[in-house]
């Protein structure tokens, strides 16, 4: 079985200079695995400033420590809830025998409750603070600072097509990707591409954009003049409404587009569903 294929960060610079970060690491169940099991490196087509790969650095640094916390807590959560629970009947048995005759037994039960989420946040916090959730951070910070950009003719290639969409009215960005393929995705990208395309999915991961994008991707794969006189005018009923709908929207249609166009090169390949 051959090596699993490096995790790429994509980086994409906007016409107006604004920068566009791609990865799977804001998801802070899978982060730490990524980092522990997967090769990264970052790939873009024009270099970015430094100001926008020191800001994305800062955002990888707070998506750790908030992956960190979860693990070290996950860990630590039977430990914390057995001595919770223990807290708890300790209490209420203190407080049952030395204020039986004072208090009412809601009130024993309302104190142990306090004890008990007490003693369970004061655990949370030492495993916080705890050795071995330090050294988890700054090992894994260590792999987040070996990460090196490099430049990707599919990524400069991505950057001067959506600089095409920015340039253009939604309406004109629909006609845009029926008119363009095989022009984004090299044969030997295709993998590359995959994964470019799942991570910028994840911005238009809503029912109505996935069946829109479905729609699209059809449109520019599928053969000139199949379908006879009906499915050439079902087609052109489609175009209207989709370009009616791409007006309407307050989302990125650039991207949204070029999302379509590198999924509709794909299925080019047969290697990508639509």
């Amino acid at each position: 079985m051959g090596a699993e294929r490096p995790l790429v960060i994509f980086h994409l610079a906007r016409a107006d200079g604004s920068s566009v970060f791609l990865h799977p690491m804001d998801d802070t169940q899978q982060m730490i695995e990524l980092l522990e099991r997967r090769h990264v490196e970052g790939g873009y087509g024009n270099e970015p400033a430094l100001s926008a790969l020191h800001e994305f650095r800062d955002e990888l640094y707070a998506c750790l420590d908030a992956a960190v916390a979860r693990w070290a807590l996950e860990r630590s959560f039977i430990p914390r809830f057995v001595s919770a629970a223990a807290t708890f009947v300790v209490g209420y048995f203190l407080f049952s025998l030395l204020l039986r005759a004072v208090v009412p037994v809601v009130i024993h039960l309302a104190a142990a409750v306090l004890v008990a989420v007490g003693a369970y946040q004061y655990l949370a916090r030492r495993t916080l603070a705890a050795e071995s959730t330090a050294n988890k951070r700054e090992q894994l910070r260590e792999h987040l600072d070996r990460i090196v950009f490099s430049e990707h003719g599919f990524v400069f290639r991505l950057e001067e097509r959506l600089h095409r969409y920015e340039a253009r009215e939604p309406e004109a960005i629909v006609d845009e990707i029926l008119a363009r393929r095989g022009e984004l995705v090299h044969d030997h990208e295709y993998e590359l591409a995959e994964q470019f395309a799942e991570l910028l999915q994840n911005r238009f991961n809503t029912a109505g954009y996935r069946r829109r994008a479905r729609k699209l991707v059809r449109m520019a794969t599928e053969a000139t003049g199949d379908g006879g006189p009906l499915g050439r005018e079902l087609s052109r009923r489609e175009l209207a409404a989709l370009k009616q709908w791409a007006a309407r929207q307050a989302v990125d249609m650039p991207l949204f587009g070029l999302l379509v166009a590198v999924r509709a090169e794909l299925r080019q390949f047969n290697r990508s569903p639509a």
